[in-house]
């Protein structure tokens, strides 16, 4: 088995791994919101337990959004343990201003004005410093034989 370094954009990818995870998290957590709004009907919420003629319809409805739900808590568990490894990997960094701009960029998701604010830094200058912390950032890729 071999192990290379990641190049600057697979670094860059994999610190990103954690904000997809959360935009799809997010968007499941807007469709189970529309649902939910779905399951009540003449301001009474479906219990479980359908006493219309329509029972089938009103069963199958719960059981969606029950599937859904589930399907949103392992996005949710997926998510949060890529940011726990991500920010375990940032943590073995040496340098503590790269760490902190790499935590607000990738964990925190801080837009690129509010990181330059923070750090007191330039557009440009947060590019180049924000370029620096990517390339100081180990991360090992198996390479597949």
């Amino acid at each position: 088995r071999m192990v290379r370094e990641a190049t600057y954009e697979e670094k860059k990818k994999y610190l990103s791994s954690y904000f997809m995870l959360r935009k799809k998290e997010l968007n499941y957590d807007i469709e189970l919101k529309v649902l939910d709004e779905m399951t009540h009907i003449s301001g009474q919420s479906i219990t479980g337990m359908p006493k219309a003629h329509d029972n089938r319809d009103l069963s199958d409805t719960m059981v969606s959004i029950e599937e859904k739900k589930e399907k949103y808590m392992k996005l949710r568990l997926d998510a949060d343990k890529a940011a726990i490894r991500i920010m375990e990997n940032i943590n073995k960094m040496h340098d503590e201003d790269s760490k902190r701009i790499l935590l607000r960029r990738h964990i925190l998701f801080w837009p690129w004005k509010k990181l330059c604010e923070a750090e007191t830094y330039s557009r440009g200058g947060m590019d180049k410093r924000y370029k620096k912390a990517v390339e100081e950032f180990s991360h090992r890729i198996v390479v597949k034989e």
